[in-house]
């Protein structure tokens, strides 16, 4: 409402939105306040307990700059290196906004799961929460990478349409941002908290050299596959170093069938995208057998997971 406001009843432009922001955030210090003041006791403040907080949290500070940086630089960078320029800032963001719905899908699973396994160390418990979350992460990235264009057509349109590619990428890259998320009850259970920027830097190192190697030569493209390879590089250090710290391991199996199907259907999916970027948007009916296939894919998976729950 404030950046409509702002924005679109004064014409502020860019001042509407940051004055918006802070508005919207000073009536949240407002409205929150009365159960802040009601919780804090300055006669039960520790020093020592106080240090120990500052000693726990400095280290996911570098880690949080990093992930803002990993998150953000591509654009940028995209703007000084892609052969088109800035042209394809706008249609890389079009296309990384729907792939990042995977990401609004950890971050919200992230939310309850740092607070359940910090009251609850059962590992058991992590390996059926781990392969359902998993398996709900790859059957949501394959229906989107299905039916990005049904999305496009409805919400965006023809011009975007060249964007749209990078989206399985994307969702895919998420997957791996999951599987980090799942991978970090080690560093708050464990006292391994000092990794956390290490991690962190090496996707975001990861990060730079592959967008710098890889948007010079397929511009957006490149992008979108440094984000891939950012995320799986952290995704991959972490569980190699909870092999010794806290091992996390997950149903393989039916994981890994519905995986398979999930790539027989992307593979279907590319091949239809294709058909559809030559044919144009235009043709009503092309969303047919996207709907169709992915229907069928649901048809599929959705038992798999099911079975994969009563058994675990």
């Amino acid at each position: 409402l404030l950046n409509i406001y702002f924005i679109q009843t004064l014409g502020m432009g860019l001042d509407g939105a940051i004055w918006a922001i802070i508005i919207a955030s000073l009536i949240q210090v407002i409205i929150l306040s009365p159960v802040l003041i009601s919780n804090v006791r300055l006669s039960d403040n520790s020093t020592d307990l106080l240090q120990k907080m500052k000693k726990f949290s400095l280290p996911f500070l570098p880690a949080a700059i990093f992930l803002i940086l990993i998150e953000l630089s591509d654009r940028w960078m995209i703007g000084l290196m892609s052969p088109n320029g800035t042209a394809d800032v706008g249609i890389y963001t079009a296309g990384y906004k729907f792939g990042s719905l995977i990401m609004l899908c950890v971050r919200a699973f992230n939310l309850n799961w740092q607070p359940y396994y910090l009251k609850k160390d059962t590992p058991a418990t992590f390996y059926k929460i781990g392969s359902i979350f998993l398996s709900l992460l790859i059957i949501l990235s394959t229906l989107l990478s299905v039916l990005w264009p049904v999305l496009f057509w409805f919400l965006i349109g023809e011009d975007f349409w060249s964007g749209g590619a990078i989206i399985p990428i994307i969702a895919i890259s998420y997957i791996f941002y999951g599987l980090f998320v799942l991978q970090m009850p080690s560093l708050y259970l464990k006292n391994k908290e000092q990794w956390a920027p290490k991690f962190w830097g090496v996707g975001f190192i990861i990060n730079v050299f592959c967008n710098c190697a890889l948007i010079p030569l397929y511009g957006y493209y490149g992008a979108a596959f440094a984000t891939f390879f950012s995320y799986t590089g952290m995704a991959l250090f972490i569980v190699y170093k909870n092999y010794n710290w806290m091992p996390m391991k997950y149903n393989l199996p039916y994981l890994g069938c519905i995986l398979v199907i999930s790539v027989l259907v992307l593979w279907y999916g590319y091949d239809l995208n294709t058909l559809v970027g030559t044919i144009g948007l235009g043709q009503q009916s092309f969303w047919i057998p996207h709907i169709f296939i992915a229907s069928i894919y649901l048809l599929i998976t959705v038992p798999i997971m099911w079975l994969m729950y009563k058994k675990i």
